[in-house]
């Protein structure tokens, strides 16, 4: 994988292989591959909008037990 990619082939990636996908292309960033840096940035957008509406529904939770 060098370039970004679709949303289709992200898809089919589970989420401890993109968390680890993601720490490669971040290592490789670290090393000075700016291009690296925008696939690790990519990545991590599509980890944090799996994740969004698991925490959507937390705060929700975490409101009503407030009120």
């Amino acid at each position: 994988m060098s370039e970004i990619p679709t949303p289709e082939e992200l898809a089919e990636v589970d989420g401890v292989l993109l968390k680890r996908v993601i720490e490669i292309w971040r290592a490789h960033g670290l090393r000075g591959d700016t291009r690296a840096l925008i696939i690790a940035s990519a990545l991590e957008i599509e980890l944090r909008r799996r994740h969004a509406p698991i925490q959507s529904v937390r705060a929700l939770i975490a409101y009503r037990d407030d009120v």
